[in-house]
């Protein structure tokens, strides 16, 4: 228990001196939940408006390091009506996330616009009652509501789906702590509820500063919306361990952020006692230093502030009201001499006894520049000491209280001194380790984001792939269906030609124009048919139903069968086709009638596009896992531009010279995917008025 108090008064004492880093990661962990909301609530079924939450967020964030700012270089006009602006607008949305959502989960409203109205004058009305009433007002009737109907409007949600029940609650109860924290524990004040509910009774009953409670808040709450978008990911992943490493990614980004906030806080923290050991070195031995000069301004003030509340005069003046003009003209000598900025004496309540300096309301607990901490201090019959982070032009106020007895001889006032020092150093410092703290966690939203968006990415290309096979299983259907439609009656009408020539063919003809059309017939109706069987091929191909027949075959032997059948062709043109190789026997695993096809399209095409008396070259060179054949000839040749395209289904070159040489555009179509269904390349070379030389590689082996 002892250890336990020991901790618990140094961990506070600690945090009560590390405001500005409260703040700082206070606003980060708000500006980082709005960022997740906004970028990933647009990708839900849109149960919630996420965007709005999301600006609520990311507004609210950037309104607690305008507070860091105000902590670090004043207060001023500007300042004050931008904050009291951006908290109200950051209300505002999460108040409209509340109506909207419950109006789109349950199909009516939970508050009707106009209550807008007496929100609005009832924040006027604050404003006018006290130092701090606009502030406190917007907390009480405009915070405070809006957390509360935020946690309806999500624990709502619930109900709507059993799957994420347990998220939406554990976000609703954030909501409700939230709603408590930020709305009714406001600062100290004779308004409404902020005399017994504030930020000091809070501190008193749990150790620990209210600011760095919400602040841990915000932080769970990040954390448990970041694994809530995390389970309506759309991106389905076939294989398990992908889907392990989605899910620890989103870990890792909880865990770099807790990371970098745990350094920062250390960085901040060396960099303030890096910069007091060194204004400490170059002062040390330096008489007339700015660091001795403080020490002895700081010694001084705490000495007058023990004196006076040792005084006689005071103590007497405190018990009674006779001498209190008596103690005000000290305070007011004492002011002038030691250039104060002000010396009071308060009571236990903050009731203003005598005072002397800048004007002071009725109680001092009003002044916003002031902490309390030297009260708690003076409480304990203890000299309390204050440095406020308030500054203006690198100025700091220097608080000193001690205890005032009374005449039973417990504490019946305190006496409390405020002076102005410069501590340029000890702010820079500081500030530094924020910035840098600042910089990488921007950078862990920015690699956040870009997370997402990856996902997002990965997500678009997984439906467009499904819409594109799909598109592309409709189109081989059609292409098949239509095939074998057309394949039965052309086989009919060339079987009935073929029966009508060899008849009059016996009998005679009645006329030369009647044999030539019925030849024409039967010449067309033979390439249609050949059309559609390739058509028949390239939907197998390309949906994967080509069955293979691999056996062990001679390839010398297998081309110069190919090039036995293509020799009328060629004698047609007077076209020599030589072959050459470098081994006369090469047994390869292919599939005999394949590549059969394979080498007939290629070596015709070469005879079709050559000129006359001119040579096709088919040359097989074996290396070291597979057989290389290429077929050259010294035709028209190829323009670079369409190289890349002459594997494309139905592709004809633009060249009215080869478009008179016919072909129906799936030849090389055909090609290539036999070539690839044996596991081996195809490609070409050409160069236009030069010749075209194709290449395709088979391999030499298969495993089993």
């Amino acid at each position: 228990m002892i250890l336990f108090n020991f901790l618990s008064k140094n961990i506070s004492q600690f945090l009560n001196g590390q405001i500005d880093y409260i703040y700082f990661f206070y606003g980060f962990s708000f500006f980082f939940f709005g960022v997740i909301c906004l970028n990933s609530g647009f990708k839900q079924s849109q149960k919630l408006p996420w965007f709005l939450l999301g600006l609520f967020g990311i507004i609210h964030g950037i309104n607690e390091w305008l507070q860091l700012f105000i902590i670090i270089v004043g207060t001023g006009v500007v300042t004050s009506f931008l904050h009291s602006t951006l908290r109200i607008v950051s209300y505002f949305f999460l108040f409209e996330f509340a109506r909207m959502g419950y109006f789109q989960i349950n199909k009516k409203l939970l508050v009707r616009p106009w209550i807008y109205l007496p929100i609005g004058f009832m924040i006027f009305v604050g404003a006018q009652s006290a130092i701090n009433g606009l502030s406190i007002y917007i907390r009480y009737v405009l915070g405070f509501p809006a957390g509360i109907l935020a946690a309806i409007t999500v624990i709502s949600a619930a109900k709507t789906d059993k799957k994420q029940q347990k998220y939406y609650w554990i976000i609703g109860a954030h909501f409700i702590i939230y709603a408590i924290l930020t709305g009714l524990f406001v600062e100290k004040s004779d308004v409404f509820l902020a005399a017994h509910w504030n930020n000091d009774t809070f501190f008193t009953f749990f150790g620990f500063p209210l600011e760095f409670c919400r602040a841990v808040l915000i932080l769970s709450l990040l954390t448990t919306t970041l694994f809530f978008f995390n389970t309506f990911s759309s991106v389905n992943y076939d294989v398990k361990k992908n889907y392990l490493n989605l899910k620890f990614s989103r870990l890792s980004v909880i865990l770099s952020v807790i990371i970098v906030l745990g350094l920062g806080w250390g960085l901040t923290n060396f960099m303030d006692y890096y910069s007091n050991i060194k204004l400490i070195k170059k002062s040390m031995d330096i008489k007339g230093s700015p660091l001795q000069k403080l020490l002895k301004e700081l010694s001084t003030l705490e000495k007058i502030c023990i004196s006076l509340s040792k005084s006689q005069v005071i103590r007497a003046a405190i018990n009674s009201l006779d001498g209190r003009e008596k103690v005000q003209e000290i305070l007011e000598k004492l002011l002038t001499k030691e250039k104060l900025v002000n010396c009071y004496i308060v009571d236990k309540e903050g009731a203003v006894i005598a005072s002397a300096g800048e004007p002071l309301p009725e109680k001092v607990h009003e002044l916003r520049y002031i902490s309390k901490l030297y009260f708690r201090d003076a409480e304990l019959n203890q000299a309390g000491y204050h440095l406020s982070p308030v500054s203006a032009d690198r100025e700091r106020i220097y608080f000193v209280s001690y205890p005032i007895e009374n005449a039973e001889g417990g504490i019946g006032a305190y006496v409390i001194l405020s002076k102005i020092i410069k501590v340029k150093l000890l702010l820079e410092y500081r500030v530094f380790g924020i910035l840098i703290s600042l910089f990488i966690c921007i950078a862990i939203i920015i690699i956040f984001v870009a997370m997402q968006k990856k996902e997002t990415l990965i997500k678009y290309i997984q439906e467009v792939n499904t819409k594109l096979k799909a598109a592309g299983q409709v189109k081989t259907d059609f292409l098949s269906i239509v095939s074998h439609d057309l394949k039965t009656p052309l086989t009919a009408i060339k079987n009935a030609v073929t029966i009508l020539i060899r008849d009059k063919t016996k009998n005679g003809f009645s006329s030369a124009q009647e044999k030539e059309l019925i030849e024409l017939i039967l010449k067309n109706t033979e390439r249609q048919a050949s059309m559609v069987s390739n058509l028949l091929d390239v939907t197998k191909i390309e949906s994967g139903v080509l069955a293979l027949d691999i056996k062990y075959y001679d390839l010398w032997t297998l081309t110069q069968d190919t090039l036995q059948i293509l020799s009328s062709q060629a004698m047609e043109k007077n076209i020599s086709i030589d072959l050459k190789s470098s081994v006369k026997t090469l047994s390869v695993p292919v599939d005999i009638d394949h590549t059969e096809r394979i080498l007939g399209n290629l070596i015709s095409n070469a005879v079709r596009y050559s000129p006359e008396n001119s040579q096709v070259i088919v040359e097989i060179i074996e290396q070291e896992n597979d057989v290389l054949i290429s077929i050259a000839d010294k035709g028209y040749g190829i323009a670079d531009s369409e190289l890349d395209k002459i594997f494309d289904k139905f592709y004809r070159s633009p060249d009215a010279t080869l478009r008179q040489k016919g072909g129906s555009g799936l030849g090389l179509v055909i090609t290539k995917g036999l070539v690839e269904l044996q596991g081996g390349k195809i490609w070409v070379k050409s160069k236009l008025g030069e010749g075209t030389t194709f290449y395709f590689t088979l391999p030499k082996w298969r495993s089993r």
